[in-house]
């Protein structure tokens, strides 16, 4: 009575066996197919040098952007997560885009006792960002609006909790909308042609050539430690006799 229950039961066995390597292979099938066509996560690591081109170029464009000032209290930590995404990929690189942003905070409550105290808020946090060229005048290359939202507990008289849970949900956020937005400048700048480095300002030389003299007037005569001397006949500069 026993044995054709076993032989049933080794061959359900088999079967869901048989599956089960069917679907590994069509995993594995999936995974090659995959790795053909070329695909790879936005912010993979280097991996000693397999990386494409094209990621290559979008790591080291993202390192040549530079974070604008953001006010508050949020608006700084999403700046400081701003900066250390866009400098994973290395620091050290000459600046050659800048991004803007801003950072606008909404708390709605919800979970209310029947005292009419909540229980909960819901905080939602938008951040309308602009990247544009360090050039003169600037060129807007991409621009756009991130949301996030999360929620927070509000313990029944326990403040010191209730704080902790909203900056809690507000890193989160803030951790977010860094991500969203370097993602997107990763996207725009993979498609933009790379801006050029910002032009160094001149600064004056000490010691350097002497100032050009008006047309029809004589050069103006340099002293012994380069400054200009007074003209023949004329008033002596302070400091010094008459030439």
């Amino acid at each position: 009575m026993s044995e054709p229950v076993r032989g049933a039961v080794g061959r359900g066995y088999g079967a869901r066996g048989r599956d089960a390597w069917a679907r590994r292979g069509l995993l594995a099938v999936l995974a090659v197919s995959v790795a053909g066509c070329g695909f790879q996560p936005l912010h993979a690591p280097g991996g000693g040098g397999e990386r494409s081109a094209a990621a290559g170029v979008a790591s080291a464009d993202l390192a040549a952007v530079r974070v604008g000032l953001i006010p508050e209290r949020n608006g700084q930590l999403l700046r400081r997560a701003l900066q250390q995404q866009l400098e994973s990929g290395g620091t050290g690189t000459a600046a050659r885009y800048s991004l803007s942003a801003s950072l606008q905070a909404g708390v709605e409550m919800q979970g209310f006792l029947r005292s009419g105290t909540p229980t909960r808020q819901r905080i939602t946090f938008t951040a309308p960002w602009s990247l544009s060229t360090l050039s003169v005048p600037p060129v807007v290359v991409a621009s756009g609006t991130e949301r996030a939202f999360d929620a927070a507990n509000i313990p029944d008289n326990q403040f010191f909790a209730a704080d902790v849970s909203t900056e809690a949900a507000q890193q989160r956020l803030v951790q977010q909308l860094a991500a969203d937005i370097v993602e997107k400048v990763a996207v725009a700048l993979s498609a933009a042609p790379a801006a050029p480095q910002a032009a160094a300002v001149p600064q004056p030389v000490p010691g350097g050539a002497a100032p050009r003299a008006a047309p029809g007037s004589a050069a103006p005569r340099a002293a012994a430690d380069g400054a200009p001397a007074a003209p023949a006949g004329g008033p002596a500069l302070p400091g010094r006799g008459p030439a």
